[in-house]
């Protein structure tokens, strides 16, 4: 029976994977608002920030839907 190792590990592990993308995207706009001292880009960084965790939390929910109902267990 084939495994699929990429799958197993986005199942087991997606709620950190989601919150260290939302983090991964607040912090690179945090830095660009330091360097470029345009503190008016925190808000964009935090609205994508939860948009990022958003979407990472739902590529991991249908990537267990998928995992469930089409590989054999």
């Amino acid at each position: 029976m084939q495994t699929y190792p990429m799958i197993d590990f986005v199942v087991k592990r997606k709620s950190p994977l989601a919150i260290g993308a939302g983090v991964l995207v607040f912090l690179l706009f945090a830095a660009a608002a330091d360097v470029l001292t345009a503190p008016i880009l925190l808000a964009p960084g935090v609205i994508l920030a939860g948009l990022a965790w958003f979407l990472f939390n739902l590529l991991g929910e249908i990537v267990q839907v998928i995992a469930e109902t089409l590989l054999p267990r």
